[in-house]
């Protein structure tokens, strides 16, 4: 401190302009230091504690930014020259002696996280193994191999992407365009600009990324539970190393329990649905950025899954989280996220890319003489150049292509063969892929029979088969005659140039795959390709498969099939070849005539599955087919329970669908599980309350063994808000009014919790009309509070009993009130003699904490004007212990939130308070002065400092 009373005495400048200014540098620079010096001894004095949480990390890091003078250091730059060098000697010891306490602060943060660290590591690797095995870090490597740099520059300067990127609130931002437009190398991007961000720019939060991809190797990336998992495994903890963030070590520890108490080695994966909320309850201490690339290239029948759950973390997530999208505009996705912010990529958006990527190719290919021997003039090679750009359309993929057949040496020989091949390119990838297939066709026998055979293994295979074992695979001569003629010798550089590269090897995985996804979409719309393949998974059951029957089914001649079927001795041939591949097929095709033939074979089984795991009568109710349901339904041995891979029963699917007489028609069995639920616990009951079919809810409360609560219909009904259906339900014997299952996907809360939360006051009204009502069942009033609805909570406070204090739920009514500003809500809650002004919620957070918070001078006066209230309340331990891990709250005192608001109205009604301590701080070490050297801001700490002087004398 002498330094200060050094510079003050040194430096006589009484009068002049130059002396204020300097006087007024001087005292913020003294103020500063001074609020820097005291906080950082009240910092190291919690360290001495040995409360070493978790939430310090975050106040020693926001500490350590808060502590650059920037502002101070520019206003004595600025007054340098007016000082002579002795005193500019001191200025500059001063600043060092305030850096050198910054650094002190940056050392003992920084050593937090390692003290905080009990978790063994192999518990973690246990952990991560368990939750995912996915590699997007690896992935995202393979992809940046031939990423150009400086590509994707004009996305990162959008105004649309900044924008999301600098945002406040939660946000999506899609990015969209036409099939090879080179959507992926631009995500990829986007991930590097936040991966190689500023490490202390804290809004990004924690990144996590994932490209899906539809690959028959790699199956798991267009499934959309293990996509969630994989996001949640990168947001809870970035490595091994480090500490694995709660709510999913509490999660593992409770299925792990559950899994060694049934003797199951491993217990259960997360679903999406879970992951997402164990996501949204992680977003609660941290901000996060999820990037999503080729969002069309998973399972269209699940992709809404993924949909679905971006839009319940944007819109449930307590911080602010950024989720970034890619994909086509295919038809469900456009649908979803139309209204969304997007960036659709235009061809002069990456006009300068493309030029780059053709410049680049055109020169590689020269360079390793495929192209013309590698001889070519520069006038030629500009002429390539130019016309590529020209005619991409933004399509990376399209140049690919074209310069692939540009390198053609057994068709282009001479530039004049170049210059023509130019004049007539084709306009769309199809066209291109059209040339290409050609090509192949073109080749002798052996080569094309390879070809084909290798790309009908890609779309058939049902296990992902390494190098070897495809190349062996594609290898056999079916056609040999002579058994040492079986297998050709095939290299992976040959089987590329019969496939004329539209197969590519991926080393990472050690497996082939198409290269790109519309190679595999224009073979699937190939008619004489698509019944190739077809032809050849019904090859793979068995040897010999040559019976005319066999060869109707591989071509799917629907009338042969029936007149053959309808021969007597066709009992053989159908063992020969497989009924149960027939009856797969006729169902997938809806063929009614083929469906009634095949069931009269004697020993078909009925339940064989086949593709995607469903069995005939599963396939036929996704169909809505009803002759066929009821040819499949008179065979004895059918399992009218049978499920698919999610758990879906038969009726289950009707339900779904809204098929009203296929319900009717199941449901005519005695055996029918009524009350089967699916992977996401619901049951067929539910799904019809979900749908609103009146009809089907109707035809299922019929049935006698009905349980009219399983699923919770009545929770759901009300989330859809349909009165007619909610009655109905009313009126049913066994309903359950009070049913609630917090981890329910739809309908989450009791039915009046939910009523209250959706202000349905009609709805509210009906329910409490029930003699069985419960009010106090779930947070039907905190419900209500949180949605302002002033007439619902008066009618609630005029109920029996009502506890208005939440339970001990921590789901505090006058907390949410206070949150949401509601000051009518707020003045009826105090009004109850009943009430707990101090009662917490789920923060540890007391009505007034968060008053002070959201910064209501009108409520804070009004809470203050409570006798009881405490004014110093300091926020306890919000944690659970697990694996000697703790997780905090980052929750302060009244004076010190309202310090880092800066509501000096707030501050000062505060301060006034008979019983203020101005030096009480909470766990994480804060103190108004501490908050105050933070936010460099010189009143509040004034303001402190006078009131305790007026209390010493």
């Amino acid at each position: 401190m002498w330094m200060y009373y050094a510079v003050e005495h040194d430096l006589g400048y009484k009068g002049d302009q130059n002396s204020k200014e300097l006087d007024r540098a001087l005292e913020i620079l003294k103020g500063a230091t001074n609020l820097t010096t005291e906080a950082f001894e009240q910092f190291e004095e919690v360290l001495g504690k040995q409360k070493l949480l978790e939430g310090q990390t975050r106040v020693a890091s926001s500490f350590v930014q808060s502590t650059n003078l920037s502002s101070e250091e520019r206003v004595a730059s600025q007054i340098q020259n007016l000082l002579d060098p002795e005193n500019q000697e001191l200025l500059s010891k001063l600043l060092q002696a305030h850096a050198t306490n910054a650094v002190r602060v940056s050392q003992i943060a920084s050593i937090v996280p390692i003290l905080h660290d009990s978790l063994k590591k192999n518990e973690r690797q246990a952990l991560f193994s368990w939750l995912s095995k996915m590699q997007p870090k690896q992935n995202h490597k393979t992809i940046g191999k031939d990423f150009m740099t400086g590509s994707g520059k004009w996305l990162l300067e959008k105004p649309s992407f900044n924008e999301w990127r600098e945002g406040k609130k939660s946000s999506i931002l899609w990015l969209h365009g036409i099939p090879g437009s080179g959507k992926t190398k631009l995500v990829y991007s986007v991930i590097e600009r936040f991966s190689n961000g500023n490490e202390n720019d804290l809004a990004a939060g924690t990144l996590a990324f994932f490209y899906c991809t539809r690959n028959a190797s790699e199956p798991e990336r267009a499934d959309p539970d293990e996509i969630m998992r994989s996001i949640l495994k990168q947001l809870c903890c970035t490595k091994v190393v480090t500490p694995v963030r709660e709510p999913l070590v509490s999660k593992y520890k409770e299925l792990k329990e559950e899994s060694d108490d049934d003797g199951v080695e491993e217990p259960p994966k997360p679903t999406c649905d879970e992951c997402v909320d164990l996501i949204i309850s992680l977003l609660e201490s941290i901000p996060a950025t999820i990037i999503l690339d080729a969002l069309d290239e998973c399972d269209p029948d699940r992709r809404h899954e993924l949909l679905l759950a971006c839009d319940k973390i944007i819109q449930r997530s307590v911080n602010v989280v950024r989720i970034f999208v890619s994909s086509r505009d295919d038809g469900d996705i456009v649908c979803r996220l139309e209204k969304s912010p997007n960036v659709y990529i235009k061809t002069e958006d990456n006009h300068k890319d493309i030029k780059r990527f053709v410049l680049s190719e055109v020169g590689q290919s020269i360079a390793e003489k495929r192209l013309q021997a590698g001889i070519i003039t520069e006038g030629l090679r500009k002429r390539i150049v130019d016309t590529l750009v020209e005619k991409s359309q933004g399509m990376f993929r399209w140049v690919s292509l074209q310069i692939q057949n540009l390198c053609d040496s057994q068709r282009i020989k001479h530039e004049i063969d170049v210059v023509e091949e130019l004049g007539k390119l084709p306009r769309t990838l199809k066209e291109s892929y059209e040339i290409t297939y050609q090509r192949i066709q073109e080749a002798p026998t052996t080569s094309c029979r390879v070809a084909k055979l290798a790309m009908t293994w890609q779309l058939c295979a049902h296990t992902p088969l390494n190098t070897q074992e495809f190349i062996t695979a594609v290898s056999v001569d079916t056609n040999a005659t002579d058994p040492t003629g079986l297998y050709i010798t095939l290299s992976p550089s040959q089987l590329f140039n019969m496939c004329r590269n539209l197969i590519v090897l991926d080393e990472e995985t050690d497996m082939f795959r198409f290269a790109h996804l519309s190679v595999q979409e224009y073979l699937q719309e190939r008619k004489d390709f698509a019944t190739f393949t077809r032809g050849y998974r019904c090859k793979l059951q068995g040897d010999d498969y040559r019976t005319p029957l066999s060869i109707a089914i591989q071509s799917w001649d629907s009338e042969i099939i029936v007149l053959l079927l309808q021969k007597q001795n066709i009992d053989a041939s159908l063992k020969e070849f497989g009924a149960e591949i027939s009856l797969v097929i006729a169902c997938e095709k809806e063929e009614s005539k083929i469906v009634a033939l095949l069931v009269q074979f004697e020993g078909i089984d009925v339940n064989a599955r086949a593709g995607r795991g469903g069995t005939p009568l599963l396939i036929a109710c996704q169909s809505e087919n009803l002759e066929i349901i009821t040819s499949l339904l008179q065979v004895k041995s059918i399992d009218i329970n049978a499920r698919d891979k999610r758990g879906r029963t038969s009726l289950f699917i009707a339900c779904e669908k809204g098929t009203v007489k296929a319900v009717s028609l199941l449901l005519q069995f005695n055996v029918i599980d009524i009350n089967a639920e699916d992977g996401r616990g619901r049951t067929p009951l539910s799904l019809a309350c979900e749908n609103e079919n009146l009809e089907i809810i109707t035809l299922l409360l019929q049935a006698k063994s009905i349980d009219v609560n399983a699923g919770r219909p009545l929770s759901i009904a009300c989330d859809h808000g349909n009165q007619e259906i909610i009655k109905l339900l009313l009126r049913q014997k066994n309903i359950d009014i009070n049913s609630s299952d917090s981890a329910g996907p739809v309908g989450t809360g009791t039915p009046l919790e939910i009523a209250c939360k959706y202000g349905n006051m009609e709805l509210v009204t009906l329910l409490l009309e029930s003699k069985d009502i419960d009010v106090n069942a779930g947070i039907p009033l905190y419900a209500a509070s949180q949605n302002g609805n002033l007439e619902i909570v008066t009618l609630l406070l005029q109920a029996k009993d009502v506890n208005i204090n939440g339970k001990g739920l921590a789901k505090i009514p006058l907390a949410s009130a206070c949150e949401q500003n509601n000051l009518e809500i707020v003045k009826l809650l105090l009004e109850n003699k009943d009430i707990d002004i101090n009662a917490r919620d789920h923060k540890d957070r007391t009505p007034l904490i968060i008053a002070c918070e959201v910064g209501n001078l009108e409520i804070v006066t009004m809470l203050l004007q409570n006798t009881e209230v405490d004014v110093n309340a300091v926020p306890q331990v919000w944690a659970r212990q697990q694996f000697d891990a703790v997780w905090v709250s980052p929750t302060s005192t009244a004076l010190v939130t309202a310090c880092g608001s800066g509501n000096m109205e707030i501050i000062q009604l505060l301060l006034r308070h008979k019983d203020i301590k101005v030096n009480t701080g909470d766990l994480t070490g804060d103190t108004v002065l501490l908050k105050a050297a933070r936010m460099g801001n010189l009143e509040i700490a004034t303001a402190r400092t006078m009131l305790r002087k007026m209390r010493y004398t």
